[in-house]
């Protein structure tokens, strides 16, 4: 799916209630988000007035009707969908080779704005970005869905459900957090986060400059110290998984290669096994683990 990002120059004062920062003045960031299909994210600034009410001049269906829902009922579910299971399985180890970007980053900037049905998303600006894994490449942002967001004095509340399929994401980091960022990096420089995401995640990094809080995955095991993280990288470098997976990266998710390598994974790690090296020939991936050999 091609993604393409618009930049402009704007600035905003707006705020997120109770979620822990507020946001500052930006000199440019994009204003849109745009995949094939149409807008996939609007900065707030383009999509509101200051005092929150609806900009007319944008007048997109894909926004407008879930924020004037939002308008009429205040903050309640419009739409609940069935809860499907994350690509990873709920694993780190799987969710790293699904990825290609992991990195470690300062949280410079956060630009309120909506994803299409008028949920509240956030861009979040990174800047001193370091890779944490060999030929990952660094990008400029990450795509976060929120549950609510706070513009001018009024509030705005996630209305796609997800039918609980995803852990709640309160509370979220702030300008000037030391983060990890895991995810699939696609042309626009942005690694995506929620419901159609389902690899990408982001923890903060403690006052220790070691401990992790994941505050967006569904992670099983997630690592809790970078540590612990740089190991299960090092590791699967060792064995040549990353190596071996790397093309998949690129995949669309839920690619039948992608569900083939997830499901494979996932099954040894449920039963426990450990996957010690990784042999390629000719396409054919087979895994030595010490439970058995399984291809």
């Amino acid at each position: 799916m091609r993604k393409i990002l618009v930049a402009a120059v704007f600035a905003v004062t707006f705020g997120t209630a109770g979620l822990g920062h507020a946001q500052r003045s930006i000199p440019e960031h994009p204003e849109f988000l745009m995949e094939d299909e149409g807008y996939e994210w609007v900065a707030a600034s383009r999509m509101l007035n200051p005092d929150g009410s609806l900009n007319p001049e944008f007048a997109s269906h894909q926004f407008i009707d879930g924020l004037e829902y939002q308008s009429e009922t205040g903050c309640s579910p419009m739409i609940t969908s069935s809860p499907f299971p994350p690509e990873s399985g709920g694993y780190f180890a799987t969710s790293l080779l699904l990825s290609d970007v992991a990195v470690r980053a300062t949280l410079s900037e956060i630009i309120l704005g909506f994803s299409p049905g008028g949920d509240p998303a956030l861009l979040l600006a990174l800047s001193d970005v370091v890779p944490l894994r060999d030929q990952t490449p660094l990008p400029d942002y990450t795509l976060m869905e929120v549950e609510r967001m706070a513009v001018g004095d009024r509030l705005f509340c996630e209305i796609s459900d997800g039918g609980g399929a995803w852990p709640r994401r309160i509370p979220l980091p702030k300008v000037g957090d030391d983060v990890v960022v895991v995810g699939r990096w696609t042309s626009d420089s942005v690694v995506r986060m929620g419901l159609y995401a389902r690899t990408g995640a982001l923890a903060v990094v403690a006052d220790d400059d070691e401990s992790l809080e994941w505050h967006f995955s569904a992670y099983r095991d997630g690592p809790k110290t970078l540590s612990d993280m740089r190991r299960h990288i090092e590791k699967a470098s060792a064995s040549g998984l990353l190596d071996a997976t790397r093309s998949l990266a690129r995949d669309d998710h839920y690619s039948l290669a992608r569900r083939n390598l997830a499901d494979r994974i996932i099954r040894l790690r449920d039963r426990g096994c450990e996957i010690d090296v990784v042999e390629q020939n000719e396409g054919e991936l087979t895994f030595h683990h010490d439970c058995a050999t399984d291809k």
